[in-house]
């Protein structure tokens, strides 16, 4: 669904559902329209409704989908503002500090001053691997801008520190003109500190922590890097439980992989809004209890 909620008021701007929703929607506007820079930030709670009403004077995040319609065939740029859907206590990424804040991602058409958008196809994305018989190459690595040792992370594609924009090799034969596809991978951050919790418990045999890490990990949105990455974690995490498959006193022990990360069934249709959309204002409001 891409449908655009017009709104007048800085407090009616529409928020998304969940942030898998958050994510989808950003998803669908990159690959089916012609989004092509992106921002993610924080904002505080106090300072929402003023930002909101800002990115409304300045680059007219509130218009109808068919005042959008026309500026973009008009050449002008189209600018989207997809707000969490909730207020959340998250680190500072200057000094680790945690703050209540709503964090944002915007995207647009064009370059816009002001903002400090990035291009959504980085430049590290570059396609590798075999070439195909038109001499073209088949395998494109995800791009992960937090991967950046030695300047620190780059959030300019992230939501929450948790997911990171990238590409994925195409596999079905339709548009072969475009042999990658955006999608959602976990960051380098989020990747690490699961994989450590994971190989710890599983060298330790230590079953109820494995039950436990893996009951929050059936919670990840199922995004094709998303479960790419799960399927990383679940093999290490298996290899390391080895031994204890075969213990010497006999006493073997199952890996408790639950069956939902056994089939890991890729994310399906997402739905955006609820009915009505909740607002900007119900987040505030939800946040001060």
């Amino acid at each position: 669904m891409r449908r655009s909620f017009a709104f007048e008021l800085p407090e009616k701007a529409p928020v998304a559902r969940s942030h898998t929703a958050v994510l989808h929607l950003a998803l669908m506007l990159i690959t089916r329209s012609d989004y092509r820079w992106i921002a993610y930030g924080e904002v505080s709670p106090e300072k929402a409704v003023r930002f909101v009403e800002r990115m409304m004077e300045q680059y007219l995040v509130h218009l109808p989908s068919e005042a959008l319609a026309s500026r973009r065939k008009a050449g002008l740029p189209v600018t989207r503002l997809i707000l969490a859907p909730h207020v959340e206590e998250l680190p500072h990424y200057k000094d680790g500090v945690r703050r209540p804040v709503v964090p944002y991602l915007i995207l647009s058409t064009k370059d816009l001053k002001g903002l400090n958008l990035y291009p959504i196809k980085s430049k590290k994305a570059r396609p590798w691997g075999r070439r195909g018989r038109g001499n073209e190459l088949r395998i494109f690595p995800h791009s992960r801008p937090d991967r950046d040792r030695g300047r620190g992370p780059s959030l300019a594609y992230t939501w929450r520190g948790k997911y990171v924009l990238g590409l994925r090799p195409r596999y079905s034969g339709k548009n072969a003109d475009k042999p990658f596809v955006y999608t959602w991978f976990l960051t380098n951050w989020e990747f690490e500190r699961w994989s450590v919790a994971l190989t710890q418990a599983a060298r330790d045999g230590d079953l109820r922590a494995l039950r436990k890490l893996f009951a929050y990990l059936t919670e990840y949105p199922r995004f094709a890097g998303v479960r790419k990455d799960l399927k990383a974690l679940i093999r290490a995490a298996s290899k390391a439980f080895e031994p204890h498959r075969r213990r010497a006193d006999g006493r073997r022990l199952t890996f408790p992989l639950p069956d939902e990360l056994r089939e890991l069934e890729p994310i399906r249709a997402v739905p955006i809004w609820n009915d009505p959309p909740r607002t900007l204002g119900d987040v505030l409001s939800e946040a001060q209890g």
